[in-house]
């Protein structure tokens, strides 16, 4: 248990500002809040900027445009967020690959994790009435709406022009209709994750990261086809000379046989003795 060097509270373990006072636990030092201003000094203030510090006129709409974006002004950061609420649901928190934590909107780009945000720290949902509302999570810095503390899992609803703070983060709440030009609607910046984590699931609708494909072996180049070319023909005998007949072949030539032989030979065959043998007829 943390006891506020402040005010004396005790406050649970591992919380990083008092749950009673705001006071920095881990420094030892209450935050320094904004001194008020008199009259003329906040004239000259809105006159030199254009516009005041805090929104401290009348609270904005209640209600959330159809098909409206929600646009949170980061104190501190160039870079807003902008939400569409597809799911009618959102949790603001911070990302944690070790233990499996990744909220819709991550905080850790922000300094998320020094600024005393948690990994589910809060809530934002739309009402079929069109309201937005703000939960608390039971976060360890607790959830503050202009300035007010918020009851963990005690809805709040939300006005256009509203400051939230999340731990030590202070982010301002706009209702549009429509992105600006040039601004693409995004829920969080994305984080390069640490090379020895795992690769997560893509954030809010993105595109899911996918494992490399594996490296295919290349291919074997294919073999040439091997054409012989034809064996050249001798070149012709010059002009003048003459050609030696072939000699002839000592073999001699086999012999044809002679049908018409054949013929004579069987027309030649002797009568046949039984002409002998027969008497002579009376």
């Amino acid at each position: 248990m943390q006891k506020c060097p402040t005010c004396g509270h005790t406050n649970r373990p591992g919380v990083v500002f008092c749950e009673n006072c705001g006071t920095n636990l881990i420094a030892g030092a209450r935050p320094q809040s904004t001194k008020a201003l008199d009259g003329e000094k906040q004239t000259e203030l809105e006159t030199s900027l254009g516009r005041s510090v805090f929104d401290t006129g009348e609270q904005g709409t209640a209600i959330f445009p159809e098909d409206g974006i929600l646009r949170m002004e980061i104190d501190g950061s160039p870079d807003p967020i902008i939400m569409r609420f597809e799911h009618h649901e959102m949790i603001l928190g911070r990302r944690d690959p070790a233990t499996g934590a990744l909220p819709d909107v991550d905080l850790t780009p922000f300094a998320g994790y020094r600024m005393g945000v948690s990994r589910r720290h809060s809530l934002i949902r739309l009402t079929d009435k069109r309201f937005l509302e703000i939960l608390d999570l039971g976060s360890a810095n607790g959830t503050m709406v202009n300035g007010r503390r918020l009851e963990p899992h005690h809805p709040e609803t939300l006005h256009d022009g509203d400051r939230v703070k999340l731990g030590e983060i202070t982010l301002m709440v706009r209702f549009q209709k429509s992105p600006t030009d040039g601004e693409t609607p995004v829920t969080k910046p994305i984080e390069p994750m640490d090379a020895t984590s795992q690769p997560q699931t893509a954030l809010l609708g993105g595109p899911v990261e996918s494992s490399p494909a594996p490296v295919q072996p290349p291919a074997s180049p294919p073999q040439p086809l091997v054409v012989q070319s034809p064996s050249p023909e001798p070149p012709p005998p010059p002009a003048g000379t003459t050609t030696k007949p072939a000699a002839p072949s000592d073999a001699p030539p086999s012999p044809t046989p002679d049908k018409t032989l054949d013929t004579q030979r069987v027309d030649d065959k002797p009568p046949s003795d039984k002409s002998k043998s027969e008497p002579p007829k009376s």
